[in-house]
């Protein structure tokens, strides 16, 4: 996962943050003195003040979760602050901001698309998952924090996406004791069932030599795609079909909270390639 970390410098903030690094996640922390920080593998330190709204939102976007360990020196820790209370704020404040730039920035691609394909637009859905929302369930106002899942009111809709071998579906959420036990929330994908790491491999980063062989072999997951009927240009193995559940499967469990629009069967898959360089992983 790729963690946003705000109060690195702390000794609770460097403990979360040696954490993350020994189960393999990727680290942004986010300090007011990145000097204090040594640099280390996994983690990539950015400096900025934790109550400017535009800069923690630039700064949080494309994170998997944010963790906070901000807090007053031992030495004010018992005098009135009001910190906690301006930082709660701003941190809601950034979400929100990250969240629309995410809706504008889905709107983008697909116009971009579209003009690609020269098609015309007959229907556009969303699907917001990670995400943070105050929400009102009952006679509670709550903050639902939605990780690997997305919204599903009554008659909203929602995009589900299988593997690349695999249908997807649009779908819309239904009035149900189920549901709102579940605070109106259904999955935004199949889900793992194993990790990217486990399916292809591991190799040095630089030379390119293999320290432990994957679960799935290249022959394998091409001969499921041609068993789809799926062209595939670029993806690698942690992309592989066999890698993830079966979404039918997986929409069984939720009968009765979300009801099926369309099925969708991918033709050809788009993906970054093996050798394509990601440059947020460095």
């Amino acid at each position: 996962m790729k963690l946003f970390l705000l109060g690195a410098t702390g000794r609770t903030g460097a403990q979360i943050l040696d954490l993350a690094r020994e189960h393999g996640h990727e680290v942004t922390a986010f300090v007011r003195s990145p000097q204090k920080l040594a640099a280390a593998p996994g983690v990539r330190v950015v400096g900025g003040d934790p109550l400017d709204r535009d800069a923690l939102a630039s700064a949080m976007a494309g994170h998997d979760a944010v963790l906070s360990a901000l807090g007053l020196p031992p030495r004010q820790a018992l005098r009135p602050s009001t910190l906690m209370t301006q930082f709660g704020a701003t941190t809601v404040a950034a979400m929100t901001l990250a969240g629309q730039y995410a809706y504008a920035g889905r709107e983008w691609v697909v116009e971009r698309v579209r003009r690609i394909l020269c098609a015309k637009l007959l229907d556009t859905v969303h699907n917001h998952h990670n995400y943070a929302w105050r929400e009102r369930h009952g006679e509670r106002d709550l903050w639902v924090v939605r990780k690997g899942a997305t919204p599903a009111f009554p008659g909203q809709r929602g995009f589900v996406g299988g593997s690349m071998g695999d249908d997807a579906v649009i779908l819309k959420g239904v009035e149900s004791e189920a549901a709102a036990a579940s605070l109106y929330s259904t999955v935004h994908g199949a889900g793992r069932v194993m990790s990217r790491t486990d399916a292809k491999g591991k190799r040095n980063r630089k030379t390119g030599e293999v320290i432990r062989e994957g679960r799935i072999s290249h022959e394998a997951m091409q001969a499921w795609l041609r068993h789809k009927g799926v062209h595939l240009v670029g993806g690698d193995l942690d992309e592989a079909p066999q890698a993830y559940r079966r979404l039918t499967d997986v929409l069984a469990h939720h009968k009765g909270t979300v009801e099926i629009e369309h099925r969708l069967r991918p033709f050809i898959v788009l993906m970054a390639g093996a050798d394509v360089f990601d440059p947020f992983k460095d």
